[in-house]
């Protein structure tokens, strides 16, 4: 009888874990709130947005967890756990594998730190500050983010 209320408890709290973490977008809100970019909360979710198809792509699901399509950085510091490439993605460049979408989160926050990113900025000015970073290599990247706004 024991060993029932042990598998009961075990049972329990993975479903308790698995609740407080939420749905994919709960845990990114939550991780750009606690960042000093948490003014820029709906610029970076429609960036997350127009990366990860709505969180539909291979990238952002899981075992990757990747939602905003984060390569691999050759210079900063970075909260990845592995690589992954496939040649039908941007010809088989490498991207960041994360834990878990907070794990993304806190890196991509890491990378907003890294290019300097301003604060005050308002959706214009921010989706044309990660353009001129050469965030992607879409020669149309801040044409659709900025359609991503509408």
């Amino acid at each position: 009888m024991q060993i029932f209320y042990l598998i009961v408890l075990v049972i329990s709290l993975g479903f308790l874990v698995t609740k407080n973490q939420g749905t994919p977008l709960r845990q990114i809100r939550q991780a750009i709130r606690k960042s000093k970019y948490k003014e820029y909360e709906d610029y970076i979710l429609n960036q997350m947005r127009l990366e990860s198809g709505y969180l539909t792509n291979t990238l952002s699901r899981p075992p990757i967890y990747n939602p905003f399509s984060m390569g691999v950085p050759r210079i900063r510091k970075s909260l990845r756990v592995g690589e992954y490439s496939n040649p039908n993605i941007d010809d088989g460049m490498e991207f960041s594998v994360y834990e878990n979408y907070t794990q993304a989160t806190d890196d991509f926050i890491i990378y907003l730190d890294s290019i300097r990113m301003p604060l005050g900025l308002d959706r214009q000015g921010y989706n044309a500050y990660i353009n001129s970073k050469g965030y992607a290599i879409d020669s149309r990247y801040l044409e659709k983010l900025n359609n991503m706004c509408k």
